[in-house]
């Protein structure tokens, strides 16, 4: 059993307007504490093991990908080619992995046998807030987002938000935060992890969700996608996303010409015997 919770959101885009984002959560055991009080300000929480749980955003909603979730193995992406590492064990820099391409409009995948290459998200811009707005800038391009469209979504802060710049706006997330179980039941502590001293206690219960945004520079979107619960005296992501996509194998030409072959074999059988 863990004492809490440590998790990270990462963005792959998938192209100029849409994109995957996965969820890494692990359960948290508490490793060195200096004196015999137990507390989330002196303590190192440090990970068991991972498991990951993939969204799609198609550019106007959030779909919940649970064919790529629910496992323990790194999920990678290639916006270009949308290729992802998919039931097999991390690879290691300069060693070759079983990658698969994924066809988010036909909804089925196809192994692409071994690649060297390992991919990584995006890592997201922070925001600054700035007269009441939080502000996100790459350099070229800048989005405003007033404070208060935002303060009702987030766990701890705004400042903890990331935003990855896609072709007609912005995706806002939380890039990683941590929970701990030392308050007891229902309530949970989350520190800031880059500022443990910085937490915050709060009923389980009363959490808002874990949010994604979408920003055009007119429209906020706020899109849901866990909440934290309790499951057998563990914190857990709760999904909340009811749109699902499940994925069978690609049938590409090849499939469809050896099928016609098996056919007219089986044909050319019946009428041989059928003469004989």
């Amino acid at each position: 059993m863990g004492d809490g919770f440590i998790t990270s959101i990462n963005v792959y885009p998938a192209d100029n307007s849409s994109a995957f984002i996965v969820v890494a959560w692990a359960i948290g055991a508490y490793g060195q504490c200096p004196g015999l009080k137990r507390n989330i300000s002196n303590c190192s929480l440090d990970p068991i093991n991972f498991t990951y749980y993939t969204f799609y955003f198609d550019g106007n909603s959030i779909l919940y990908l649970p064919q790529l979730s629910n496992t323990d193995s790194l999920i990678s992406f290639n916006g270009s080619e949308l290729v992802y590492l998919y039931g097999e064990n991390p690879p290691k820099i300069g060693h070759n992995a079983n990658y698969y391409l994924l066809d988010i409009n036909k909804k089925c995948v196809l192994p692409l046998g071994n690649r060297s290459k390992v991919f990584k998200p995006i890592q997201g811009v922070p925001g600054e807030i700035r007269d009441g707005n939080v502000v996100f800038s790459n350099g070229s391009r800048m989005y405003a987002i007033p404070l208060y469209k935002l303060l009702n979504y987030t766990i701890l802060g705004v400042e903890d938000l990331r935003a990855v710049f896609l072709k007609n706006g912005i995706l806002i997330y939380p890039a990683s935060y941590m929970g701990s179980k030392d308050w007891g039941y229902p309530y949970v502590v989350l520190p800031d992890i880059e500022n443990l001293s910085r937490v915050k206690i709060a009923r389980i219960d009363e959490l808002p969700p874990v949010s994604i945004f979408f920003y055009d520079g007119k429209e906020l979107k706020a899109f849901p996608l866990y909440r934290i619960t309790y499951r057998n005296s563990e914190l857990m992501p709760d999904i909340v996303v009811d749109r699902t996509v499940e994925f069978s194998s690609c049938r590409g030409w090849n499939s469809w010409v050896v099928g016609a072959f098996l056919i007219l074999l089986i044909v050319l059988v019946a009428v041989l015997k059928k003469r004989a």
